[in-house]
């Protein structure tokens, strides 16, 4: 006869072990998880956090920024150009003279011009100044060409080496065009300062 199988007595309490074993590899997954969620909707919030106080750190800056600003003009002279439809405020020690294109600004020995061109295609600054390029208007020498923000404006700001080296601001609004930019032989950080001024004041009508 065959000897009696005998059943392993510790059978039901591996299965047991194995059975609690997986309960709690789940349930420690489980608390990871929620924890994890947690982790990244905190760091949401933080996020959410900072964003609102940069925000809130760039208004007050830009109020203050332009509550200077408006000092700073506060005992300009105002100018419109009726024909080139728009409208400035320049130093009361600069002299304003109006001309066909715009109008020109001079202080002492230097001075810069204000010219206004039509854009009815609606070209951007770049587009703008690859068209003048193109048509001889201004030379190739282009050098230092960048974009600012300088007020509400985004301006287009080069160096052309022609026969004088100007110092050029090209902006505009809708089909209108402004070039600033000296007319006199060299040009001091003083009268850029006064010439961005200037710019900021602009409104177009």
């Amino acid at each position: 006869m065959e000897p009696e199988k005998k059943e392993h007595k510790y059978l039901p309490v591996l299965i047991t072990v194995f059975v609690m074993l997986l309960i709690t590899a789940g349930a420690v997954a489980g608390v990871w998880y929620y924890m994890d969620k947690q982790s990244d909707n905190d760091k949401a919030e933080l996020q959410s956090q900072i964003n609102e106080l940069r925000s809130s750190v760039d208004n007050d800056i830009s109020e203050e920024t332009t509550e200077t600003e408006d000092d700073e003009a506060a005992d300009w002279k105002n100018y419109t150009n009726t024909y080139q439809s728009f409208s400035l405020k320049y130093p009361s020690d600069w002299t304003l003279t109006e001309t066909a294109g715009g109008a020109t600004l001079k202080k002492g020995n230097e001075g810069f011009g204000i010219t206004g061109f039509e854009n009815p295609n609606g070209l951007d600054n770049e587009e703008w100044l690859e068209e003048e390029i193109k048509n001889g208007n201004i030379g190739e020498d282009i050098q230092n060409k960048s974009t600012k923000t300088i007020g509400d404006y985004k301006v287009l700001t080069f160096q052309d080496n022609g026969m004088i080296t100007r110092y050029v601001y090209i902006f505009g609004e809708d089909s209108k065009i402004l070039e600033v930019a000296n007319y006199t032989v060299g040009i001091s950080d003083a009268t850029k300062s006064v010439i961005e001024g200037v710019i900021k004041t602009i409104k177009f009508n």
